[in-house]
C-alpha cells in the first residue's frame, strides 16, 4: 500500500459539490496533513479502474461485516437486558446459519485449543433473542473457536484508535482456509457513526498466521448528529479522500449501510471518484482528471 501525493483543494471542492450540492452542507471536514493541507490524492498515470468483479468483492465483504456487526450489537443488547450482572468477557464471536445468527461471549481456553463460552445468544428473524448462560463454561472447538482463534492471532497487532474498538472474524469466500479479521472504531453515542482508523487482516485457519495486513483508513471521521449541522444543510451524501489505495474499502460499504440517514458516500482516490450507494453497490462516477478539468 502506498501513501498518495496531495494536490490542490480545487479537486476536492468539486467532489464536495457532487456529494452535497454546496460546500457549506458538508457533514465533516476533509482529512488534513500535519502541514494543515487537505490530504487529496493527485492524478497519476493512465491506469484502468478496478473492474466489476473487484468492486463486487468489496461490496460483499462490506455487507458481510455489516451483518456480523449488527448481530453482535443485537446480541449484546439482549444479553445485557436479560442478564443484569453478566460477567465480563474477553471475546465475542458470531456466525450465521442460514437466516439465524449465533453469538457467543467468552474467552480462549488456557491451551488455546478451545473457546470457553460464558453466554450464548441466538437471533432468529422476527423472534425475541434467546439468551443462554453457562455456570460451567461451554467448550467449543467448532465455528466459534475457529473465529475466536483468528481474532486471537491478531491480538498483539490490534491497537486502539479510539475509546471503543470493534472486531470481527469473517470467512474469506475466495479461500475457505482463511479468515478476514477486522478492527474498526465504534461509539455508544446515538446518531454518531465513525469511519476510519481501521485495519483488515488475513489469517490462516490452519496455522493461524497473519498472511496479510491492510490499513484501510488512517484518520477517523465522524458523521455527526443532525443537530450539529447548519440549519440550511441539505445532505445528499458523504465524501472523503482515500490516500492508501486507489479503490474503496470494505469499511466504506459497511459505513454506508450502518449510518443514518441512509446516504451514499463519495470517495476520491488518486485517479477516480467512486460512489458507494445505499445498497452497498459501488460505481465509478468519474476520473480525477475529468474533475480537474471542470
Amino acid at each position: 500500500m502506498k501513501k498518495l501525493a496531495r494536490t490542490s483543494t480545487k479537486l476536492l471542492s468539486s467532489l464536495f459539490c457532487i456529494a452535497f450540492g454546496q460546500a457549506q452542507t458538508l457533514p465533516f471536514a476533509p482529512p488534513v496533513s500535519a502541514q494543515g493541507q487537505p490530504e487529496v490524492p493527485s492524478p497519476a498515470g493512465t491506469i484502468k479502474p478496478p473492474n466489476a468483479l473487484v468492486l463486487g468483492s468489496i461490496t460483499k465483504r462490506g455487507k458481510d461485516l455489516y451483518e456480523y456487526d449488527k448481530a453482535c450489537s443485537q446480541a449484546t443488547d439482549a444479553l445485557l437486558a436479560q442478564v443484569k450482572n453478566a460477567a465480563s468477557f474477553k471475546l465475542f464471536v458470531a456466525y450465521p446459519e442460514h437466516d439465524i445468527w449465533h453469538v457467543a461471549f467468552g474467552s480462549m481456553g488456557d491451551d488455546g485449543e478451545s473457546f470457553l463460552i460464558a453466554y450464548e445468544v441466538t437471533l432468529k428473524p422476527d423472534k425475541p433473542a434467546e439468551v443462554k448462560s453457562y455456570d460451567i463454561f461451554k467448550l467449543d472447538k467448532a465455528e466459534f473457536f475457529r473465529r475466536a482463534k483468528a481474532l486471537s492471532a491478531c491480538q498483539s497487532k490490534l491497537k486502539s484508535t479510539g475509546p471503543l474498538m470493534n472486531y470481527a472474524a469473517i470467512p474469506n469466500q475466495d479461500d475457505k482456509n482463511t479468515y478476514w479479521v477486522y478492527q474498526f472504531p465504534g461509539t455508544t453515542e446515538p446518531g454518531v457513526f465513525l469511519l476510519g482508523g481501521d485495519v483488515r487482516y488475513l489469517v490462516s485457519n490452519s496455522d493461524h498466521k497473519i498472511l496479510q495486513t491492510r490499513q484501510m483508513h488512517r484518520s477517523v471521521l465522524s458523521w455527526p448528529k443532525r443537530d450539529d449541522l447548519p440549519n440550511d444543510a441539505h445532505l445528499q451524501g458523504g465524501c472523503h479522500s482515500a490516500i492508501l489505495d486507489d479503490e474503496p474499502e470494505d469499511t466504506d460499504v459497511f459505513h454506508v449501510l450502518l449510518r443514518q440517514p441512509q446516504l451514499p458516500e463519495y470517495i476520491a482516490t488518486a485517479n477516480w471518484i467512486f460512489c458507494v450507494e445505499t445498497d452497498g453497490s459501488i460505481r465509478l462516477v468519474k476520473t480525477m482528471k475529468e474533475t480537474s478539468q471542470q
